[in-house]
């Protein structure tokens, strides 16, 4: 990365934001108007992805995108995950990939990376942040959410900050039009690649995803899924945690939750077949802590 990349990062952790603002303004009111435009037009701020091994970046012109340099942080066993049941060569799947912080540590790793964000303003800055760390050689990116059928549903928030989650819901009015489709349709659709890992953040549209990606799960190629279930996220499905459960054992998944002070009301289950004492025994080692799981999802979640 650039120096002045490092020198921008450096000036702005070393004042605050107001004062940024005040020196911003200052700079600014001297400039000739069509100069300030493309001042602004040029400027970028990016900030590296904290609690990694990895030297990636994203850019965080707002507040909301700023956070996401914590992913790693928040999720400790998400980045776990990435760094020891993946492979290089092998396939994810990021479900919900936001602005592509744990799609990046992927690609980096040599992984190829299907991403999925319908989110307008999140899509944009996922394409521009893999662009800015060069990892677009193994990268797929798709506005799409995906569902259980092929349709639309509406968002009735038009303007949104990149960085920030956004539930889906079975509405017909709001002036954003969220297209959406079926996994197992969408693969041969835009010929993707077979995924060997799944991660699912849909804050509530769990059961809609897994229902449309029957056959995807089904596929011998799936080793491992990790799927977030927000029990504080509104969703159109009840008991949703348990649905989930049952449909990944379904399909030969031993199922396991994960152990964490720090996942308050959110449950996280990471599903494993083939060779699970060999995944489990990795991601403890590396201070992911997995308990077994039956029905681990309270009734009514």
């Amino acid at each position: 990365m650039g120096a002045d990349v490092e020198i921008r990062n450096a000036i702005r952790k070393g004042i605050s934001v107001e004062q940024w603002r005040l020196f911003l303004r200052a700079i600014l009111d001297v400039l000739h108007p069509y100069d300030a435009i493309h001042v602004l037009a040029e400027a970028r701020l990016t900030r590296p992805l904290e609690g990694i091994d990895e030297r990636l970046f994203i850019h965080t012109e707002s507040r909301t995108s700023n956070m996401r340099i914590q992913a790693a942080l928040k999720e400790p066993w998400t980045y776990n995950w990435i760094k020891t049941a993946l492979r290089p060569g092998e396939v994810l799947y990021d479900i919900g990939a936001n602005v592509g912080s744990y799609s990046l540590v992927a690609l980096d790793r040599g992984i190829g990376v299907v991403a999925f964000e319908p989110h307008y303003e999140n899509f944009r800055e996922l394409c521009r942040n893999v662009q800015l760390n060069n990892l677009s050689a193994k990268a797929m990116l798709l506005p799409l959410a995906l569902s259980d059928l092929w349709g639309a549903t509406r968002n009735p928030i038009l303007t949104a900050s990149p960085g920030e989650t956004m539930s889906l819901g079975v509405r017909t009015g709001g002036p954003v039009v969220i297209l959406t489709g079926p996994l197992d349709e969408a693969r041969p659709s835009f010929q993707l690649p077979d995924p060997n890992h799944i991660k699912i953040d849909v804050d509530g549209w769990e059961v809609r995803v897994l229902a449309g990606a029957r056959q995807t799960f089904a596929s011998e190629k799936l080793r491992t899924c990790l799927i977030e279930i927000d029990r504080r996220a509104p969703g159109p499905d009840e008991e949703r945690g348990r649905a989930v459960v049952n449909f990944l054992a379904e399909r030969g998944f031993e199922i396991y939750s994960i152990v964490s002070r720090m996942a308050k009301g959110v449950t996280y289950l990471l599903g494993i077949r083939g060779n699970t004492t060999e995944t489990k025994t990795s991601l403890e080692q590396s201070g992911t802590y997995l308990e077994k799981c039956d029905f681990c999802v309270p009734k009514g979640h």
